[in-house]
């Protein structure tokens, strides 16, 4: 029929083109009784109007003859289309992928959407099997409607339960599935009482569906608070007053963010929980659940491997002199308290108020964040996630990257102290004494000098001008 007449896109075949059949006689048609209203023309009495009636009343009878075939070919068949169709299960499965639909021929819509427009265009004597499958038109829309919820449903599960969560919850999908077959293999959609079975498989999926993807938010919500400092630095700089890192109130900055931390780790003990429940386990010792929580280890161990990088890559990016050249990140003074010239903080390793130290300290606080919440795999025999975050190669190696820079800067500060030691005599040696032996000698004596002139004494040899001003 569409290949004979251009059916509109919004109608059935038949109707379609019984519509497009009634609209061509109505648009001959007026033209038509026009000019038989023109009685008393001569045009109405001439051999080119008897022509004009003629192929008038042909290709009506034509017209009405292709409505006749359309009508009485459909109605032909209809009615063993719809029993067989009717025949059909609810529900078919791909073998491979599992996956499910609802199996309602678009041939029974067809026949749904046939009716009613034959309907509005007052066609008589169609055919029984139609009208009763129309007379159930609402009740089939609704199994249709409630039927491919639950297929969606079903599908979704299949495609987003993780390799973790489906070993949790097979025992319920194969009670599901075992229901499901019931509607793959025995009932029909001319089954009797089928409402029943779609409500409650419906009810069924629905509940496992949700519950399974309320998990999944939780776990989301999981990923989500622990991305909180994900780009805050634990150290920063000072915003306004001063360049160098802010830390006069570390104590106050640590108190605060590991109470934080440690609240998070309330909440995903909490939400774990949850899930246990929305999962339905019952064996927190099975390896089912082990293998899960292991699974929601590995998100937070990534939230806190993105917090400690944070902090990390701060100092390296504020420390690189090459790349960036950074204002000073640290202060380190360089006093004179006689006999010696002492840095403070020291530059001298060991000492547990240096400046090495002070970076292990800050290093230390950085890691220790991951010790604030307890593993959520407990069967892994670990308390916290510090051991792991202290074991990963690339904070690993962040972290020796920076610690080769305290170094270098340890050395170079050293080297820096030490170039003043020819002027140390200006503040080991007694000042009386050096300036007496410099007004008679133009320099303090060494040990050679005062052995080698023992008997006459050492000649004196008072400064020049040039001297007193290098003094």
């Amino acid at each position: 029929v569409k290949k004979k007449v251009e059916v509109h896109r919004n109608m059935p075949e038949v109707s379609g083109a019984l519509r497009w059949c009634h609209d061509l006689k109505e648009r001959v048609a007026k033209p038509m009784d026009a000019f038989k209203r023109l009685i008393d023309h001569p045009i109405a009495h001439s051999e080119q109007m008897e022509r004009v009636n003629k192929k008038y009343q042909e290709l009506m009878t034509l017209l009405d003859k292709f409505v006749e075939e359309i009508y009485k070919d459909w109605c032909s068949h209809v009615g063993k289309l719809s029993n067989d169709n009717l025949e059909k299960s609810l529900i078919v499965r791909d073998p491979k992928t599992k996956v499910i639909r609802t199996n309602f021929d678009p041939q029974l819509i067809a026949v749904l959407k046939e009716v009613k427009y034959l309907g509005n265009l007052k066609k008589d004597n169609i055919p029984q099997e139609a009208t009763a499958i129309h007379n159930q038109n609402d009740e089939y829309r609704k199994f249709i409607t409630s039927l491919d919820y639950t297929v969606d449903s079903y599908n979704k599960i299949l495609k987003t339960a993780s390799p973790e969560e489906k070993p949790l919850i097979n025992d319920e999908l194969a009670k599901i599935d075992a229901d499901l077959e019931k509607g793959e293999k025995q009932l029909k959609w001319k089954t009797s009482g089928i409402s029943e079975y779609i409500t409650d498989i419906r009810t069924k999926v629905s509940d496992l569906e949700t519950r399974l993807q309320k998990s999944k938010l939780n776990l989301e919500k999981i990923q989500q608070i622990m991305g909180t400092w994900k780009d805050t630095p634990l150290f920063k700089r000072y915003e306004a007053k001063s360049t160098l890192l802010q830390l006069d109130d570390r104590q106050a900055r640590l108190d605060n963010r590991y109470k934080e931390i440690r609240e998070t780790g309330t909440k995903i003990q909490e939400l774990v929980k949850e899930n246990k429940n929305l999962l339905k386990v019952q064996d927190v010792n099975s390896d089912m659940w082990k293998a899960y929580t292991v699974y929601v280890d590995k998100i937070v161990l990534d939230g806190f491997l993105k917090i400690i990088q944070c902090s990390l890559t701060y100092f390296i990016k504020e420390t690189d002199y090459i790349k960036s050249n950074p204002d000073p990140l640290f202060e380190a003074q360089l006093q004179l308290k006689p006999p010696e010239m002492t840095f403070v903080p020291s530059m001298n390793y060991g000492d547990a108020n240096g400046f090495y130290e002070l970076i292990e300290g800050l290093l230390g606080n950085i890691y220790k964040q991951g010790s604030l919440i307890a593993r959520v795999a407990k069967h892994v025999g670990q308390e916290n996630y510090q051991s792991d975050l202290e074991n990963k190669a690339d904070l690993g190696d962040i972290r020796q990257e920076l610690m080769e820079r305290v170094n270098s800067i340890l050395s170079k500060a050293n080297e820096f102290k030490d170039s003043f030691n020819k002027y140390a005599y200006l503040w080991v040696d007694d000042r009386k004494e050096f300036m007496r032996q410099f007004l008679l000698y133009n320099h303090v004596l060494t040990q050679e000098e005062i052995e080698a002139h023992a008997e006459t004494g050492v000649p004196e040899s008072p400064p020049t001008l040039e001297q007193f001003k290098e003094q």
